[in-house]
């Protein structure tokens, strides 16, 4: 059976980090710009039914949304973050295996007997590496989307 590839364009990956990391200080400086202006209005001379019900629908939907946006893309940056090094990691445990081989070979009794044999037992306890680290993601990338969309927040809870 062929095992999967997985492949990382680490520098694309620093790329999408970064733009996340933009997006959410664009996101939370609109919040921080729209809360001031609300609250300037708030404090002038508008006042009557349409005054409460802008105030109310600003601070229970539109502000705390923009307020999770803001949470989920700066999250968002720190999972992608989490998944460039955990693939790196990833791919030096596996590069490492190769690197040892000549000596493993020879422990192992020489020839390709002996490093079928070896390379049985390394990619054993990779595969279980690597499915714990694909675990990790799958739970992290969950997450994310939970935030997104508004089920829960940064911290773990729910809404």
């Amino acid at each position: 059976m062929n095992a999967p590839i997985i492949q990382a364009n680490y520098h694309q990956l620093a790329r999408i980090a970064t733009i996340f990391a933009r997006h959410a200080e664009r996101s939370g400086e609109l919040h921080r710009n729209l809360r001031r202006q609300t609250d300037a209005l708030v404090g002038s001379a508008w006042q009557g039914e349409a005054a409460q019900r802008f105030h109310a629908e600003m601070d229970s939907e539109l502000l705390p949304a923009l307020r999770r946006l803001a949470e989920a893309l700066d999250e968002a940056k720190s999972i992608t973050w989490q998944i460039c090094d955990i693939l790196r990691t990833a791919e030096n445990e596996a590069a490492a295996l190769f690197r040892t081989e000549r000596r493993e070979t020879v422990q192992y009794g020489g020839g390709s007997d002996g490093f079928a044999a070896w390379l049985e037992e390394m990619s054993d306890g990779l595969a279980a590496r690597l499915q714990e680290a694909s675990d990790g993601l799958a739970s992290m990338l969950t997450e994310v989307a939970a935030v997104l969309t508004g089920q829960s927040d940064c911290e773990g809870g729910t809404r």
